[in-house]
């Protein structure tokens, strides 16, 4: 960080207008300061180490000391709510953070039952049943779809479900947190 604040303040030293070429000697040029020139080179160096650490210290991360409005837990298989927190574009190559104003919940009911409904709003936009047909998938059921589809799962412990859905330029990974 030092490194590139010190290169970031010569930058704007090597810009100045008030350096007096005197002719040259074989491949080296005489260069005569004056002191206009020296107080300047100061002023910018302390402006420039100044707005950089202001630019620098100004930046935090949004989660920090926050309160999440949803207790994570631990859920026996699927069974259980998942909130989703994540999703994976392999086109963007990088996770990206739901919006929890957005985002979606699952709940899988241990007879069967699948809801999916919005998170703040608790508006049901799902329902259906589910059955889990292999270790990484499960059947699907619900009024959002005019037939049934199989869902993939990626990963599945009791805090974490990673599913697995076709996107366009490629799998699209939309992870899942197990919330009370």
């Amino acid at each position: 960080m030092y490194e590139f604040l010190f290169r970031f303040s010569l930058f704007f030293l090597r810009m100045q207008p008030f350096l007096l070429f005197i002719g040259s000697y074989s491949r080296n040029a005489i260069i005569i300061q004056t002191k206009t020139t020296k107080n300047m080179k100061i002023y910018l160096f302390l402006l420039s180490s100044f707005l950089l650490f202001i630019a620098l210290s100004s930046c935090k991360k949004e989660m920090q000391g926050e309160v999440l409005p949803y207790t994570l837990t631990e859920n026996n298989g699927i069974v259980g709510k998942w909130l989703c927190t994540e999703s994976f574009d392999t086109y963007d190559r990088y996770w990206q953070e739901a919006n929890l104003k957005y985002t979606t919940q699952l709940e899988f009911s241990k007879n069967g039952e699948y809801l999916e409904k919005g998170f703040q709003d608790n508006m049901i936009y799902c329902e259906g049943e589910y059955e889990v047909t292999d270790i990484d998938s499960v059947w699907i059921n619900s009024s959002c779809y005019t037939s049934g589809y199989k869902q993939a799962i990626d990963e599945l412990t009791p805090t974490t479900l990673i599913t697995v859905q076709g996107g366009i330029h490629g799998p699209v990974y939309i992870k899942y947190k197990a919330i009370k």
